[in-house]
């Protein structure tokens, strides 16, 4: 690995709140990195008002005025009321500044507009981004300003680990409607003593999540030739039929496999914005049931198997003996993850076919995207 490394930033958007997602651009362009050892690519997986780029001039300026994209779209109270996208949008496109950057570009990944999914549209960050180290951030991310320089240091400092992360730190559009701290787990939260990495692929502390992810560009290879084997990798993240968890891991573990270690770190920290809408029971209850769902679609791409939740009769004594001394919504979201987890099994039992055939169609309609 070169001392200075070059970063490709990728950046998978989905009908992102543009309050939001100006401020994760502004963020990017308060990095301390030299913008000319970073490139920038927005990879608009068929958002419904499809992403473009734009300079700050008079004419964005004037199309901001024909249509206000608010919090609304990540849940918050948005419409008019909502707070004004400054780089402009229109009712057929909403229009974004990457003018300061001058390595930067905006690509659409499904001109169908049906959309690929999270997995699919990192792999082709991937597939046009020249970095060393790739750092993939969400459309609700807002790096602190050394972040890539951090990275840039851990991938020389580091030459033995193949992804990393670092802090995800929760700002809350309205911090009086935050939930309670024992909560916030579910929102993806995670506050670092100290650094920790290894090469145990189990080892969940050590796993970095899907906020800030960074990887080696052989590490990415050698995870695209796995879900090129394995369409199946592709239902781990998000989807355009369903919602999902678990592809930032299934990056670390093919790093794992291949020889490499994992990693988080504490000099690396960026903003997970949050609106209101995110705080609600409704919210956490389906965030519940989507884990549950994750945690047994996962298991079945990585084993080949499935894992139903304990359901002896020992467990479910112990589960109501413990009832009286558990938080209400504690107890519905284990069981929403419960329910979500015996969703998966009966789906891949019963319905494998369909999972696998619908797995397979974003896999064809990715590969036509490098044609």
């Amino acid at each position: 690995m070169s001392a200075f490394p070059l970063i490709s930033v990728v950046i998978p958007a989905c009908n992102p709140g543009m309050w939001h997602f100006e401020i994760v651009l502004e963020a990017l362009r308060d990095q301390t990195l030299p913008k000319d050892r970073w490139d920038l690519i927005v990879v608009d997986d068929a958002s419904r008002v499809p992403l473009r780029a734009a300079r700050r001039d008079g004419q964005a300026e004037e199309k901001a005025e024909n249509l206000k994209i608010g919090k609304a779209e990540n849940g918050g109270t948005g419409g008019e009321s909502g707070k004004q996208q400054g780089t402009g949008a229109t009712k057929n496109e909403a229009l974004i500044d990457l003018s300061w950057h001058p390595n930067a570009r905006i690509v659409q990944t499904d001109p169908e507009r049906e959309g690929l999914g999270l997995v699919s549209a990192r792999l082709r960050g991937f597939e046009l981004g020249k970095g060393d180290v790739f750092v993939f951030v969400d459309q609700d991310n807002a790096l602190r300003p050394d972040y890539l320089q951090g990275v840039a240091d851990i991938a020389v400092e580091y030459p033995h680990i193949g992804t990393w992360g670092g802090q995800i730190l929760l700002k809350f559009d309205e911090p009086t409607k935050a939930p309670d701290p024992w909560l916030r787990g579910a929102l993806c939260t995670r506050e670092l003593q100290h650094d920790i990495w290894t090469n145990v692929i189990d080892h969940h502390e050590s796993t970095p999540w899907g906020a800030g992810l960074c990887a080696r560009h052989e590490v990415l290879e050698i995870y695209r030739q796995r879900v090129l084997a394995n369409p199946l990798c592709r239902l781990l993240d998000p989807t355009p039929r369903r919602a999902g968890f678990g592809g930032d891991s299934d990056v670390s573990y093919s790093g794992c496999r291949a020889g490499y270690g994992k990693g988080v770190f504490k000099r690396l920290a960026l903003d997970h914005l949050i609106p209101v809408g995110r705080c609600s029971d409704d919210f956490l209850l389906r965030n519940a049931e989507t884990n549950g769902y994750s945690t047994v679609l996962h298991g079945y791409v990585e084993h080949g198997n499935t894992t139903p939740p304990r359901n002896d009769w020992r467990f479910w004594v112990m589960s109501w003996l413990r009832r009286p001394r558990r938080k209400r919504l504690e107890w519905e979201m284990e069981m929403a993850k419960r329910r979500g987890m015996w969703k998966a099994v009966a789906e891949i039992v019963g319905r494998e076919g369909e999972l696998r055939q619908h797995a397979e169609m974003l896999a064809a309609k990715a590969d036509r995207l490098g044609e």
